[in-house]
């Protein structure tokens, strides 16, 4: 690919509209104002950067920049291109893959405006107690309040009893004198709060939270050191492992139920989409099982039909080779059988250390004589059997 150089145009021209605080009036020819390879920029691709009160030398500057920078941009896409060329059908799929995602997921995102999106309490309570085990807290959530006031403050036994008074008089005496003393005093009633996030505003030495809020329903602490007390006192709690409370995460039930609903809907909208193609012989279906899967089961059969012959041809050579062994080890014993009575006929005989050949020794090696003709003539059957059987 022959890149041509990059070159600008009509930026002269455009001085001579810089002064006007309107571009629309401008004419936009076909003259490019730059030239990469086979890919031109014109004026009426950038016309959107100019706006309203630009002074002249901003749109001059403006303009070079856009251009210089679509420049730029293209000489490097050229670069790319070349260099992976051989690539080009990889790049060609993955875009079509990404194009036809972008696609899906816009016509989904335009279905899921006609989801209904109103929720209410009685059907997050359900979706919650159907689905109660997967709401597990991490860690222990309250309810509480907290006060700090000087240790030296005379009422200070009267304002423990008040925090630790659940009436609601005596919760209204703790704020009215929190707020007339200047005291510190801070709420976590509004919602549930993870008991870690609330120690923030409150000296606490306990490392076992659980076991804390099982025993312990008023915290105290004294800072001797400043002179100051805390009270805290605990409303409401939750331990870890116990299920998180469903105001905790309603928010988080309410995008469940609709995001089911949306899945649903865009099911239903495309199983109707697929029903009505069918019926309309949009789609031609051509998935025929026996064409498409018969010749490679033909295929697969005649292999097993080749395997099965070469493995019968080599058993019977080996069968062939282990008879022709047997009829020589046959043949080579009784040769040696039938030569030992001769070679004992040759022999001196040793009066001192045999004596006399008995009756019954005699008898043994006639038996051995039979046996031995015996073998020979089942090996002289065997091989014209084997004759035969290779006639056929």
């Amino acid at each position: 690919m022959i890149m041509r150089k990059p070159y600008i145009l009509a930026l002269a021209s455009l001085s001579l509209f810089a002064g006007c605080k309107d571009f629309s009036f401008m004419k936009f020819g076909e003259e490019p104002l730059a030239v990469v390879g086979n890919k031109s920029l014109y004026m009426s691709d950038i016309k959107d950067i100019f706006y309203k009160g630009i002074t002249p030398e901003d749109s001059i500057s403006l303009l070079r920049a856009h251009v210089g920078g679509w420049v730029k941009t293209q000489i490097k896409i050229q670069e790319a291109e070349q260099l992976f060329a051989e690539e080009q059908d990889e790049f060609d799929a993955l875009i079509e893959s990404y194009r036809n995602s972008l696609l899906i997921y816009k016509y989904d995102r335009s279905l899921s405006s006609h989801v209904d999106t109103v929720v209410t309490n009685a059907q997050m309570t359900e979706y919650y107690n159907r689905n109660k085990e997967q709401f597990r807290l991490v860690g222990p959530v309250v309810k509480a309040r907290i006060l700090a006031f000087p240790s030296d403050y005379r009422q200070a036994k009267s304002l423990k009893k008040l925090m630790e008074s659940n009436s609601s008089e005596d919760y209204q005496d703790v704020v009215d004198i929190a707020e007339k003393s200047s005291f510190y005093y801070k709420e976590f009633l509004d919602k549930w709060y993870y008991f870690k996030d609330i120690l923030s505003d409150i000296p606490f030495n306990q490392k076992d939270f659980d076991a804390f809020l099982k025993k312990n329903k008023l915290y105290e602490y004294r800072d001797e050191k400043n002179g100051i007390t805390y009270l805290m006192t605990i409303y409401s709690y939750r331990n870890t492992g116990d299920y998180i409370p469903i105001d905790m995460i309603s928010r988080t039930i309410r995008t469940a139920i609709i995001n089911q609903r949306r899945t649903e809907y865009i099911k239903q909208k495309d199983d109707s989409l697929y029903n009505d193609a069918l019926s309309k012989n949009s789609v031609s279906l051509n998935i025929d099982t026996v064409s498409v899967f018969a010749p490679s089961a033909v295929t697969v059969s005649d292999e097993s039909q080749k395997t099965k012959e070469a493995d019968r041809t080599l058993e019977e050579e080996r069968e062939a080779s282990d008879r022709e062994e047997e009829r020589s080890s046959s043949e080579e014993k009784s040769e040696r059988e039938e030569s030992e009575p001769s070679d004992k006929q040759t022999e001196e005989p040793n009066d001192t250390e045999t004596g006399e050949q008995s009756e019954t020794e005699k008898e043994k090696v006639s038996d051995e004589e039979r046996s031995s003709e015996e073998e020979s003539i089942a090996a002289d059957d065997e091989r014209s059997g084997d004759g035969d059987a290779a006639t056929e």
